[in-house]
């Protein structure tokens, strides 16, 4: 007699993946902008420009912070890293949403 295994990890979701990987990647990009435009503007800076620039820190957090060291802008490879860490900072958002909904999911079927 087979015993039956209940399949615990699920594997990625790609579709989820792409679409969290895009809204981050995209919210980012927005924040960043807004971030230079109340650094270039700074008497007439709207509340929701203040907001999504204030929001910039917060997002590019983990690797910006960590590697700090290879972030250096006044060489032409430290903007390089610049936008690089962006981007792999998406891409760490995304993973961590579509990890935390699929353990959601599993918690929710048992």
């Amino acid at each position: 007699m087979k015993k039956i295994v209940k399949q615990t990890k699920k594997p990625f979701n790609k579709t989820l993946l792409l679409v969290t990987f895009l809204v981050f990647a995209g919210l980012i990009f927005f924040s960043f902008l807004q971030a230079w435009n109340a650094e270039v503007q700074l008497n007439n800076v709207s509340a929701v420009t203040l907001f999504f620039a204030e929001s910039y820190d917060l997002l590019r957090y983990p690797l910006h912070s960590l590697l700090n060291p290879f972030v250096d802008l006044t060489e032409g490879s430290g903007v390089f890293m610049y936008f690089l860490f962006l981007i792999l900072n998406a891409a760490l958002y995304a993973v961590v949403f579509e990890r935390a909904y699929n353990l959601m999911l599993i918690k929710k079927r048992r």
